[in-house]
């Protein structure tokens, strides 16, 4: 009887990995993995790296992860992970070495906002009204008129709601977080086979970011679409990771 395979999967920010909602999750639960996703908003939770390796050595319980998999911020925690077990496949969704999006705004108040105890803007954020939201949001992540207005606002209010939802010390321990990491060394070194899956008009984890991963990783593989940050990945990717991970070794394509 073969071994039940158990992949790791962390989440990108502001939402969590929820089964019913999440096609990553969908497609390891459809193939009868075991899936542990950690909360990385949870109060037990700390986004610092020694205290995450802990947190998920606690939660394999000693297994080895056959698949780590990491969506956006996700993404910058992963390869820390993927390090300590080198046999495992590493699927890298929208991320990239280091944070740099391509809304200037964006990268000004994440900057601002890390060293602001108060966290006065994120305060402020949290309060905008949903259409307010909305608006913003679009016009970030709707790359053309052809998508319906519902899709983006239907998107837009799930990212809302998972914005209210973490506390504000969560939100500030996450900005610090991103803003000190730059996985730039370590992936130069990573041995890991890895799938690298990005969106051509992503602009919070943009596709350069994802070619520069490709240039470091020494068996990455890039595949990506002209999609945005929030739906980089979908169940059409679902035939790249079936092949991905049917594979045995992965050069640099």
């Amino acid at each position: 009887m073969n071994k039940q395979k158990t992949a790791l999967l962390f989440h990108g920010f502001p939402l969590r990995i929820l089964p019913h909602e999440s096609p990553l999750y969908q497609y390891f639960y459809r193939k009868n993995y075991r899936i542990v996703a950690p909360d990385l908003f949870d109060k037990k939770n700390i986004l610092h790296f020694p205290a995450l390796h802990a947190h998920v050595r606690n939660l394999l319980h000693g297994i080895h992860p056959d698949v780590i998999a990491g969506i956006s911020i996700g993404g910058l925690i992963a390869p820390s992970v993927a390090a300590h077990y080198p046999e495992a496949k590493l699927i890298l969704i929208c991320s990239g070495p280091y944070i740099k999006t391509d809304v200037s705004i964006y990268n000004t108040l994440i900057r601002l906002e890390s060293k602001d105890p108060a966290c006065a803007l994120v305060r402020i954020a949290k309060l905008v009204p949903g259409g307010a939201y909305r608006w913003m949001y679009a016009k970030i992540h709707r790359r053309d008129a052809s998508i319906p207005k519902f899709v983006i606002q239907t998107q837009a209010d799930k990212n809302l709601k998972g914005f209210r939802s973490i506390p504000i010390s969560k939100v500030q321990e996450a900005l610090r977080f991103v803003t000190r990491v730059d996985n730039t060394h370590l992936l130069r070194h990573l041995p890991n086979d890895t799938l690298l899956i990005a969106g051509s008009s992503d602009k919070i984890m943009p596709l350069h970011l994802s070619l520069e991963m490709n240039r470091l990783i020494p068996r990455s593989q890039l595949i990506y679409a002209d999609r945005s940050h929030y739906d980089v990945f979908t169940e059409k990717e679902f035939c790249h990771l079936e092949i991905f991970l049917a594979s045995h070794g992965h050069a640099n394509a």
